[in-house]
Parts: structure tokens; C-alpha cells; sequence
């Protein structure tokens, strides 16, 4: 099976090497160099169909990389990266162990991992940041690497317990968990949480319940293109 190794440093790096005939999928334009024993090929994924859905309907890119281990002698190695800068995480997914993923926040995954494109609640699509009309799952057993804008931090839920998300940090999360949208502060009626929301400067968060991990990135990606945008 390939192998997945995060190279750590400031702005992180994934490794993966592949011995002959092993595949990698990879999100399109990542690759950054590669040792010469891999080949490197476009496709749809999954089809027309679905890569317009990934494409119109979820900002992911239309098509995606392929890689495989070409030597017959020796493993290739890869090197991949995210087109924003932050942390890269590998998740080890197998049966009823599985992720939803946020858009943007693939990388890349191994052959025994299917990337699956889902309907999203109306709520979560319009106002949740949690991936748009059609998310993606996985599926399948195997390596997942996916990324955030900044430092990725993993927090576990129990049941009985609820996690409060501001929903432009949410990376991935597990298929086992639960999630409402509400306004971030309280106050009395709808009217009194939006003015409380706005005078804090938070506005809508997602609240977890149930049993699984939930990967956040310490940064908000469309918060700092819109502080970028003025200047």
C-alpha cells in the first residue's frame, strides 16, 4: 500500500511513495515534485457527472490527478502540497469509521479510498460553510490527507458532550456526527441573538453532538481574503 508521511516544517509537505501499479488520487495542481518513477495523469473523477457536480456545485476543481508507481525496481516518491498554506493531516479511514470533508480541504487519498459526493442539508449549504449543496465522504479503507488554512486541531466527541464551531474554521468530521446551525451568541428571541452575534463580531456556528473527531484549522480562510480585499 502507498505509503502517506506529513513533512513537517512551516509550511507542511506530503510525501507519498508508491511501489509499481499502486495509485494515489491527488486534488488538481497539487503535486510539487516528483522523483521520476510516477507517472502523473488528469481525469474526471467519477465521471462527467459527477466532476461537474464537484465543479458548479462545490468550487472543487473539475478534474483531479491520478499517480502511480511506474518502477519495477523500486518505489516512486511524490511530493504534494495544498494550495493554501496550513497543516496537513492523515486520517486512516475503514468501514463505519469515515469523514465528511469540507471544500477545499482534500489533498489527496490512497486506491482503497472512494471520495463520494453527497447532498448537504439547505441550512448547512447556504449558511453553515460546510461544503456547499454536495459534500464529499469518503468511503472505502485507507489513507485520507486533507488540509487547513493554518494550524489543523483535533478534538473528539463523546455523546452527552457539544462542540461550538464557528463554521469558517471546520476542516472535516466524522460521519457519526450530528451538527445544527444556530447564531453564535445568545439573547432573547431571533432579533436579540443576530444583534448579540453582530456586536461580537461571530455570527453563525455549528454545534456538535454524537460520537466522532471533528478537525478544525485555526484560520478562516474567506475572513482573511475579505480583510485582504480594502487593501
Amino acid at each position: 500500500m502507498s505509503t502517506f508521511t506529513v513533512v513537517e516544517g512551516r509550511d507542511p509537505l506530503l510525501s507519498v511513495e508508491l511501489a509499481y501499479g499502486e495509485k494515489v488520487i491527488a486534488e488538481s495542481n497539487a503535486m510539487v515534485m516528483h522523483d521520476g518513477l510516477v507517472s502523473v495523469e488528469g481525469r474526471m473523477s467519477g465521471g462527467l457527472m459527477a466532476s461537474l457536480m464537484r465543479s458548479f456545485a462545490n468550487d472543487e476543481s473539475f478534474f483531479i490527478q491520478q499517480i502511480e508507481g511506474i518502477s519495477k525496481t523500486g518505489q516512486g516518491q511524490i511530493m504534494l502540497a495544498p494550495q493554501a498554506p496550513g497543516d496537513i493531516k492523515v486520517l486512516n479511514v475503514s468501514g463505519g469509521d469515515q469523514y465528511i470533508l469540507n471544500r477545499g480541504c482534500f489533498l489527496a487519498c490512497d486506491a482503497g479510498v472512494s471520495i463520494e459526493n453527497r447532498m448537504n442539508s439547505l441550512g448547512s449549504a447556504l449558511f453553515g460553510d460546510t461544503g456547499g449543496f454536495v459534500i464529499m465522504q469518503t468511503s472505502g479503507s485507507g489513507q485520507v490527507a486533507v488540509s487547513g488554512f493554518g494550524q489543523i486541531f483535533e478534538a473528539a466527541i463523546e455523546p452527552g458532550q457539544e462542540l461550538v464551531i464557528d463554521n469558517g474554521h471546520l476542516v472535516a468530521w466524522s460521519t457519526g456526527l450530528r451538527h445544527e446551525i444556530s447564531a453564535a451568541a445568545s439573547g432573547k428571541g431571533m432579533f436579540g441573538r443576530m444583534l448579540s452575534s453582530a456586536k461580537s463580531g461571530e455570527f453563525m456556528v455549528l454545534r456538535f453532538t454524537g460520537h466522532g473527531k471533528v478537525l478544525v484549522a485555526s484560520r478562516n480562510l474567506s475572513a482573511y481574503l475579505a480583510g485582504l480585499s480594502p487593501r
